[in-house]
């Protein structure tokens, strides 16, 4: 999952610069994330967007692009389609990642599937059983899973899950 206010993502999305021989890029979005949160602006939002899009184009082997952008999107709720084909693609690129179906769900939220995103979301819990996870990630998971349950009319499984 990718947070920009999250040091993990910063550091996720600089591996992925150094692992397309993009070093000094890379250090450069290290230094300037070090600069304070305050200073974004909504127009500086879309550059990580555009930074995964460069990443895509460049290949990359470990779907944690193609994940991350499918993220960005389904939070803005933008590309919806393009976010769909991405975290698919993540998914084959890491078939044993929650995070992945995680994000593969929410995207199927965003757009309206919601039986879709309860049986991926499902998938991921599962699979974080199997993988462990943080346990903020783990309530995040279990938090897309309840919506989609309600979304799709299921609200004493979403009750369940929310106890």
């Amino acid at each position: 999952l990718w947070d920009p206010q999250r040091a993990s993502a910063t550091m996720a999305l600089a591996q992925l610069y150094i692992q397309s021989g993009q070093p000094a890029v890379a250090d450069k979005l290290l230094r300037d994330s070090s600069r304070s949160a305050v200073t974004q602006t909504a127009s500086g939002a879309k550059r990580p967007a555009e930074d995964y899009e460069r990443i895509l184009q460049q290949g990359d082997a470990s779907g944690a692009a193609a994940n991350n952008l499918a993220w960005i999107y389904a939070q803005q709720g933008t590309n919806l389609d393009r976010a769909l084909l991405l975290a698919q693609r993540a998914r084959l690129l890491a078939p044993q990642n929650p995070a992945v179906l995680d994000t593969l769900g929410v995207v199927h939220l965003k757009r309206h599937e919601y039986s879709q995103a309860v049986l991926v979301l499902k998938k991921a819990i599962e699979m974080a059983a199997l993988t462990p996870v943080a346990d903020n990630t783990l309530i995040q998971f279990r938090q897309h899973l309840a919506e989609a349950y309600l979304r799709s009319g299921q609200t004493q499984a979403a009750s369940a899950l929310q106890q």
